[in-house]
């Protein structure tokens, strides 16, 4: 195999300008796991639901709501990328703008002070922002 000596580009990835142009397209406040019981304050987004969005809108979709391997891959890689550049902000502890008291979540709930919170405990990276230096970018 021949050797190259083309130097990588230093600017965002395909994927990870699609991400940053949905996320800022995005009014955020996502229903956490598609219950409307539980929502989180605006300018934050799931992105469980960001990914599936995109793989509709640009074919990453395997059949109903499965993306492809490929897809998947693409979308966790741009995203690590983007986390590392200091693009977007992850949340463990995940501010809501509405919680129905009635239901029981599979999540853990805190009420701190100023409102109900999400806690998530997990490597995946899920809850994010768009940070505010890179809105206008």
């Amino acid at each position: 195999m021949p050797e190259r000596n083309v130097a990588m580009s230093r600017g965002l990835g395909s994927m990870q300008r699609r991400i940053m142009e949905e996320l800022r397209a995005r009014p955020g406040g996502d229903a956490v796991g598609g219950d409307k019981d539980l929502l989180l304050e605006k300018g934050l987004h799931d992105l469980r639901v960001v990914n599936l969005q995109m793989a509709h809108k640009y074919g990453g979709v395997l059949h109903g709501d499965y993306t492809t391997e490929r897809w998947q891959a693409s979308f966790s890689r741009a995203v690590k990328g983007l986390r590392y550049r200091g693009l977007i902000k992850v949340f463990t502890v995940v501010p809501l703008s509405y919680i129905n008291p009635l239901y029981d979540y599979p999540y853990p709930i805190e009420e701190l002070a100023d409102g109900f919170y999400l806690i998530w405990h997990s490597r995946q990276i899920r809850f994010v922002s768009v940070k505010a230096k890179c809105l206008n970018t």
